[in-house]
């Protein structure tokens, strides 16, 4: 499976749901989100700028797309909702399409902004 075939299996509109068991709170968190995935065009605004940010040859970019979130926690009754959206744009190695890099824009945790994309030889899907 290559970043393409990834990212157009994974547009839409999903459902997740979290959970944890906090040992030293002594404390089980769920976490209920909805996510939506949707593609951007290659030549949009927001692509072009982590691009150029990035230093990316816009030309090697592959399937742009926003990702929106929006979800709650029982960790505290009092706690916003928790919610966001971001744009990834994954870069294929050249060598291997099912490899690359995803540059995120910066509405995601600065850690999270590059990572590389990582193939499991054993399930065939793409992780990030």
């Amino acid at each position: 499976m290559d970043i393409n075939q990834f990212v157009e299996q994974s547009l839409g509109q999903w459902r997740s749901q979290r959970s944890a068991h906090h040992l030293t709170f002594r404390h089980f968190e769920a976490v209920e989100s909805e996510i939506e995935i949707a593609p951007i065009a290659l030549d949009s605004s927001v692509v072009l700028e982590l691009c150029k940010a990035y230093s990316v040859d816009p030309q090697s970019i592959s399937m742009p797309f926003q990702m929106k979130w929006e979800g709650t926690s029982d960790w505290d009754e009092q706690a916003e909702v928790l919610k966001g959206s971001t744009v990834l744009v994954p870069v294929p190695d050249p060598q291997d399409a099912s490899r690359g890099v995803c540059y995120a824009s910066k509405a995601m945790p600065k850690k999270w902004q590059q990572s590389v994309v990582i193939h499991s030889q054993k399930t065939g899907h793409l992780y990030f």
